[in-house]
Order: C-alpha cells, then sequence, then structure tokens
C-alpha cells in the first residue's frame, strides 16, 4: 500500500508539474498578445486563475527575466530575456537557411557528412546535417547533444565563446567518451589555446571510436562565433592525410557561411588562420 501511495503521490507531483508549466505558458501568451502591462487580478481573470497561483508564477518567470514588473504600477509586462530568446530563434532560422547551400557543396566536395552545431551549456546541439547518399550514416542527428569538451564542435565553440562555461568546470572531472577524451580542465584549456591559433578543431575518436571530426567557427556580423560547422567521418577514411586535405575546404565553407552572416574578416585573422595540420592533434 505504502509503494502505491507513494507512487500515486509521484503521479499527482507531475501532473502539478505540468500544470503549472501550461499557466506560465498561458501567462506569457496573453502578456504577448494584449501589447500591454497587465496585473495580477486582471491575468487572473482572464485566465481563470486564483490570484495567489498567479503571482507565484509570475515572480518565479521575473526571476527568470521572462516578465518584468512596473515599479510604480505593479503591472507586469514580457521581460528582456524573451525578447533574446526570440532574437536567438531568429538567427538559427537565418542561420540554417544560409547553411544549407554551402553545408550541401561541402559534403559533396568532401564526400563526408556535413553538421552545424550550437552550444548549449557544456553541450553542442545539432541544429543541421548535410550527408551524400553513399556516406556512412553517422549517429548524429537534428536536435541531439552531445559533449562540447570532446567534440570538434564543441571544443570550437568553446574556445571562442566558452570563457562562462569553462569557469563552471574548475575542479569537476570531465566525462570519458573514449580513451583519447581529455579529461582535464587543464588540458583542456591549453588545447582550446591550440583551437583558436589554428582556426579549427579536430576530435581525434575523443567522443565516439573510429570516428574522427574536423570543426570551424562560424560569425555573424559581429564577429561573435554563434555556431560551427563539422566533416565527420570513419577514421579509416579520414585519416591525417586526409585531414590535410578537407581543412582547406572547410576553412573556406567556414568564412563562407560567416560572409553570408555579414562578418567581413580583418587582414590579421585571416593571415593568422592555419590550414596545416599540426603534429599535436589534440
Amino acid at each position: 500500500m505504502a509503494g502505491k501511495a507513494a507512487r500515486n503521490a509521484g503521479a499527482l507531483n507531475n501532473v502539478s508539474g505540468v500544470n503549472s508549466v501550461l499557466r506560465a505558458m498561458g501567462i506569457l501568451d496573453l502578456l504577448g498578445r494584449s501589447g500591454k502591462r497587465m496585473g495580477v487580478t486582471e491575468i487572473g481573470a482572464e485566465l481563470g486563475l486564483h490570484k495567489s497561483t498567479v503571482y507565484r508564477i509570475l515572480s518565479t518567470l521575473e526571476q527568470g527575466g521572462y516578465v518584468q514588473q512596473d515599479l510604480e504600477t505593479g503591472k507586469y509586462s514580457l521581460g528582456t530575456h524573451i525578447l533574446e530568446l526570440g532574437m536567438q530563434c531568429l538567427q538559427q532560422i537565418d542561420l540554417r537557411e544560409k547553411a544549407g547551400p554551402i553545408m550541401k557543396r561541402l559534403s559533396a566536395e568532401t564526400g563526408e557528412v556535413v553538421h552545424l552545431a550550437i552550444l548549449d551549456g557544456l553541450e553542442v546541439v545539432y541544429i543541421d546535417k548535410a550527408e551524400q547518399s553513399q556516406t556512412l550514416t553517422m549517429r548524429a542527428r537534428i536536435g541531439a547533444r552531445a559533449h562540447a569538451h570532446c567534440t570538434a564542435l564543441g571544443k570550437v565553440l568553446l574556445a571562442f565563446r566558452g570563457n562562462e562555461v569553462m569557469a563552471h568546470l574548475e575542479g569537476r572531472e570531465l566525462v570519458r567518451q573514449t580513451p583519447n577524451t581529455i579529461t582535464s580542465v587543464a588540458e583542456l584549456r591549453a588545447h582550446l589555446s591550440l583551437v583558436r591559433e589554428r582556426g579549427y578543431a579536430i576530435d581525434d575518436e575523443e567522443n565516439e571510436q573510429g570516428v574522427r571530426c574536423v570543426a570551424v567557427p562560424i560569425r555573424n556580423h559581429a564577429g561573435t562565433v554563434v555556431a560551427a560547422m563539422s566533416i565527420s567521418a570513419p577514421s579509416v577514411r579520414l585519416t591525417r592525410e586526409r585531414v590535410s586535405e578537407v581543412v582547406p575546404l572547410i576553412l573556406r565553407a567556414g568564412r563562407d557561411l560567416s560572409e553570408a552572416l555579414g562578418y567581413r574578416p580583418g587582414p590579421p585573422e585571416c593571415q593568422g588562420v592555419r590550414s596545416a595540420v599540426p603534429e599535436q592533434w589534440v
């Protein structure tokens, strides 16, 4: 009986959690559609919710920056974090539209799978993919996630925009995916310095045994790295010699996509990128 009661309590908690999320979404939607600041009583009347419930949800949303309260009237409107999320969504849509043809070209040139990913905390999220019908299908799918520290995509993103993320890693042991995975934060920091110097990263079977990848950063009009593009292939096919051949191709593709997003590189940066594969891979 006790076990059944515990399961029932867990189910009720799950339902309660879902209801809270749905109510929060309803409040955000109402504030967006109304186009004006609204008070707790007004929101409750519109959505059929008790004032205490509305106030509790608004307080939580305000902590996350999803809503903001006017100090004079006490009324609420959408917060700046909603605008940031909207801008990120638009950027991703624009990014994928412009990336598609370039990724297909790169995949056709190399005969390998090409991925596009963004950084989300300590993980990369795959947002697009291009491959040839004859290529060996890779596991990564659109929407999938992977550890940033052991993927070429992730290492590029950490190298150019992961300072805050790296601070959270101090004192932690990095997850070992394969015998080649970097598990020391100090070693990872040193490696990311090399990635910034070269302008690209290599995953030498660090995330998955038998698979090798090369990735480059993608910049927007402001020069901010917003994504990374990679070539992935079985390591027996993507050998050191082959990497030397594909690096110039993916560097060009990364530059083309960045310029399509409005980026204009200066001469110093162009001169700093090295297309030769270094002796030290990782």
